[in-house]
């Protein structure tokens, strides 16, 4: 499988042209990739999860993702900015104020005609001093506009909400994501996070429900089946290692989950998906 990887930050302008040779071919993208589409539209899948992306819309593609192109139109233009893998610790966006259930699903940002213009004059801007050389000072500036762009992203279409202005489901849901984000290869069980949280399974349960269209424990399965994916189609950890890092007692209880999730066993997956 192709690696895209690179050391320093890039801000580019892709077309038909420069990707049409890439479809159906799965890719492994590190680093953190946001993409604007200025024209046409291209169908693929992050991690597994089907993504289609047109005009006015922003796709947010995060370390660690098999990324597969499927379709692009001829007219398709995007323009992409890349954050290396090294430097994402010194992006200042923490996770209070990610959309988790966004990323998790790798859904679409939809954009107004303002904002679509907005990034695209700060994509300009970062791609005008990325011509220049790298010091330390361009370093952090590049960090603070590419902040800037993160967080206009999520001021527009979060409207700016706060801890103050969170309802109090919404604030069990965020922390709920929080949690999940960082205790999911060890926790697999609603009860768990609900004692994290100091509430009841039920209510927990019926609060993800509401706030997310999926319940606590499709978020939990759903969340471990992604890691599960990405480890059999880009390591070359046996069966039994893949179980044990998600937190599994044994390589047959790790199979009998994966196989009730996606119709197939792990080891058929990852013949099927390797290349």
């Amino acid at each position: 499988m192709q690696s895209i990887a690179a050391d320093i930050f890039q801000a580019v302008i892709i077309n038909y042209d420069t990707i049409c040779n890439g479809l159906n071919k799965p890719i492994m993208m590190q680093g953190l990739f946001l993409a604007l589409c200025h024209k046409g539209f291209i169908t693929g899948t992050a991690n597994y999860e089907h993504l289609h992306c047109q005009q006015g819309e922003l796709f947010i593609i995060i370390p660690n993702t098999v990324f597969v192109l499927h379709s692009v139109s001829e007219d398709f233009v995007a323009k992409v900015l890349y954050v290396p893998p090294r430097h994402i610790p010194d992006i200042a966006v923490s996770a209070q104020d990610i959309d988790l259930e966004r990323i998790l699903k790798f859904n679409i940002l939809t954009l107004d005609s303002q904002l679509q213009e907005d990034l695209q004059y700060l994509h300009t801007v970062i791609l005008h001093q990325l011509e220049k050389p790298m010091t330390v000072y361009r370093r952090k500036l590049m960090l603070a506009m590419i902040n800037s762009y993160i967080f206009i992203i999520l001021g527009n279409v979060r409207g700016g909400s706060s801890e103050q202005s969170l309802s109090s489901k919404e604030k069990i849901t965020r922390n709920f994501f929080i949690l999940l984000l960082n205790e999911y290869r060890s926790h697999r069980d609603v009860d768990y996070y609900a004692k994290q949280l100091f509430i009841s399974s039920k209510y927990l349960s019926k609060v993800i429900k509401e706030t997310s269209k999926f319940s606590a424990q499709e978020w939990i399965n759903r969340t471990v089946l992604i890691e599960a994916k990405r480890l059999l189609v880009n390591t070359n950890l046996d069966i039994m290692q893949i179980a044990e890092k998600l937190g599994y007692s044994s390589p047959s209880t790790f199979a009998r989950f994966f196989k009730n999730s996606t119709g197939t066993t792990p080891v058929e997956f990852r013949k099927q998906h390797s290349s």
